[in-house]
């Protein structure tokens, strides 16, 4: 979340999305920067400060999800998890040359469930 008064608090049970992967077999490698609160359009907070866009370090990576767009754009790796409702993952995705890709509302989670 970027908050310094929630810096050192660790969740003590995962995401539904993020159980998923584990349960899959999925391997998690990263977290990434997020703006503070995740309200911001770019992605920078008081806990890690600014994420650069890997191709120009002068340009903005977006937010809330820009620091997922940017490690994907600078191949650190092949795809991620974020969330999108009024354009927080497609947005930094366009601003650092990748794609970010929102589903139909409901479509995913009714996937999920029917696997289970």
């Amino acid at each position: 979340m970027g908050l310094v008064s929630r810096c050192t608090f660790r969740s003590e049970e995962d995401a539904t999305v993020i159980r998923f992967v584990k349960n899959a077999g999925g391997i998690l490698i990263a977290k990434t920067n997020v703006p503070e609160l995740n309200l911001w359009t770019e992605s920078r907070n008081n806990v890690y400060g600014q994420t650069c866009n890997p191709y120009n370090t002068t340009r903005n990576v977006g937010g809330s999800s820009g620091g997922e767009a940017a490690i994907i754009s600078a191949c650190g790796s092949a795809f991620s998890i974020a969330s999108d409702i009024g354009g927080s993952t497609r947005m930094p995705a366009f601003f650092n040359g990748a794609f970010g890709f929102k589903p139909t509302g409901g479509i995913y989670l009714y996937l999920m469930h029917a696997t289970n």
